[in-house]
């Protein structure tokens, strides 16, 4: 990589171990330049960077090092989008079309904004580039075979996975163990047995041992059966990606509405209709949801302060 840069190896290394890769261990410094020498991508202009993660560091390509692995391909001949506007006239889908001069056939791929959206300032901002962005990523994926690296929203969601799967594994493991005690088998031989001949002196057997077996089983907390509750549905889903930033408030201003119990979440919303204007209008939602609720944040406050 020093010699593609044309940079001393020894100032390289302790720039990039300060900057673009910041934390990273001298063998993850390996797999990071690997992977940049690999795709001919660029650290000192964030092309690609160290994402930190549970256990170590994540390599993540920016859009501008997928756009320059796109357009480093010999067989690549141009790309095209193609977007889709919902009836709210918000993007809903873009597909990206990459066509390969040793191939007849394009590749399509398309990308929805309810699967790709993240409640951030350039999602709300730019929600069409974005999406466009994910179409980026997913083509050069599918058309030139790229793997290895991801984005940092992947790479982000990869790291949360990664944790709750290690919390419930350690929850389980924490679990007590019960000692559980087998009974004796209905056809086991009886305890005593008495000789034929009665001149001979009585012979008693001895008693089965008990045997003692251990398993992990779940302890019961209380001894009312909760019910699982449902999966929730894609509308509910779809508004959890849109206001879970203001749950506290939401649930508040739903609950003075009416629209859910004392106890309950937005999850719980069981008016159809209802749930249908708040994804068409969210924004209006939001700007009621805070309207009525930040009096009470502020009489809190003061209450705190006084």
């Amino acid at each position: 990589m020093a010699g593609r840069l044309s940079v001393d190896p020894g100032k390289l290394l302790d720039t990039l171990k300060a900057t673009c890769f910041k934390g990273a261990s001298n063998e993850e410094m390996l797999a990071l330049v690997a992977v940049s020498n690999r795709y001919g991508l660029d650290p000192l202009t964030k092309q690609i960077y160290a994402f930190p993660s549970k256990g170590g560091i994540t390599p993540v390509v920016s859009v501008d090092g997928w756009l320059h692995i796109l357009n480093s391909q010999p067989q690549f001949d141009g790309i095209e989008f193609h977007f889709e506007d919902g009836p709210d006239g918000k993007p809903a889908s873009v597909t990206a079309v990459v066509y390969r001069k040793d191939r007849t056939h394009a590749t399509k791929v398309t990308e929805y904004f309810a699967e790709c959206f993240r409640p951030t300032e350039p999602w709300r901002q730019f929600p069409r580039r974005m999406l466009r962005h994910k179409a980026v990523k997913e083509a050069v994926r599918v058309a030139f075979g790229i793997s290895g690296i991801t984005d940092e929203d992947e790479a982000r969601d990869i790291a949360r996975n990664v944790a709750v799967f290690e919390k419930a594994r350690v929850e389980e493991a924490a679990k007590p163990a019960v000692a559980v005690e087998l009974l004796p088998a209905a056809n086991q031989a009886p305890e005593e047995t008495k000789a034929a001949n009665c001149d001979q002196p009585e012979v008693v057997a001895e008693p089965p041992k008990k045997r003692v077996r251990y398993h992990h089983i779940k302890v019961p907390q209380e001894a009312a059966v909760v019910e699982a509750k449902p999966e929730p549905s894609d509308k509910i889903k779809e508004l959890e990606r849109r206001v879970f930033e203001y749950e506290p408030r939401v649930n508040a201003f739903l609950t003075s509405r009416g629209m859910i119990a004392a106890g309950q979440t937005f999850r719980d919303i069981s008016d159809e209709a209802y749930l249908d204007r708040v994804l068409l209008n969210t924004e209006k939602f939001l700007l009621a949801v805070k309207a009525e609720t930040k009096p009470a944040e502020e009489a809190a406050e003061q209450k705190e302060a006084a």
